[in-house]
């Protein structure tokens, strides 16, 4: 899609839908995700697991969240509450993204109702919301809990839970997010998925999982939602 692609999923959309850790901030700015994954890999390894090499050697957490749903309820909701401790902890350094705020106001003028779909934490989410007084723009939080780990994006609950939230149609809903998992779990629900690319690779990655238009830049959002009415 083109940037007049852009301006005609923006005309009919009423309900947006953002991812956090990107389109909102970089959650992971002052506290690397490579170290919070090695500190999560290490309570496996205390815990008597050993996970594979791929899982010993990565840079997201999220990934060795999932490998812990493999194994016992309880080694996951250990994995999951430590994770959630060190989101916390991060969430406070945590980098605004540029045109994030300029967004949610645009959302807030034009009355369009805003939910954030994330993978991340509740309480982390809540509370850099609060820290930057930001709360009262957002209608909907529809995030991870200790009981749903198993279905993070992709899988579409945490989208469909977020529409149902809203009261949303779902033809007027458009998603935001700078992952391929965002894109997927999107377009399960049957919602439109804007890819937001705030790196050079991911710019195809997400064109080629279906993504119906690019952003470089979340500005550029906040002025299509700022200009462009919904009808």
């Amino acid at each position: 899609m083109t940037s007049s692609g852009l301006d005609e999923l923006i005309a009919r959309t009423h309900y947006v839908l953002l991812d956090f850790d990107g389109p909102i901030c970089s959650v992971f700015a002052g506290i690397p995700a490579p170290t919070v994954a090695s500190r999560l890999t290490k309570i496996l390894l205390d815990a008597g697991v050993t996970p594979p090499v791929e899982i010993i050697e990565t840079d997201d957490p999220f990934d060795v969240l999932r490998y812990a749903t493999t194994h016992t309820p309880e080694l996951a909701t250990d994995i999951e509450t430590a994770f959630r401790a060190e989101e916390l902890t991060a969430i406070a350094s945590a980098a605004p993204t540029p045109g994030a705020t300029e967004t949610l106001h645009a959302c807030h003028d034009t009355g369009r109702p805003v939910a954030i779909v994330s993978n991340n934490s509740e309480a982390a989410i809540r509370t850099y919301l609060a820290t930057h007084a930001l709360t009262d723009h957002i209608a909907y939080i529809s995030t991870r809990t200790h009981t749903d780990i198993a279905r993070l994006k992709p899988h579409p609950h945490l989208v469909t839970q977020a529409i149902h939230g809203l009261d949303a149609d779902p033809t007027r809903c458009v998603l935001v997010g700078d992952s391929t998992t965002d894109v997927q779990a999107a377009h399960a629900t049957g919602i439109a998925a804007i890819g937001y690319a705030n790196a050079a690779n991911k710019t195809q990655r997400l064109t080629d999982t279906g993504a119906d238009t690019i952003i470089i830049h979340m500005t550029t959002l906040a002025n299509a939602l700022r200009f462009l009415h919904f009808v």
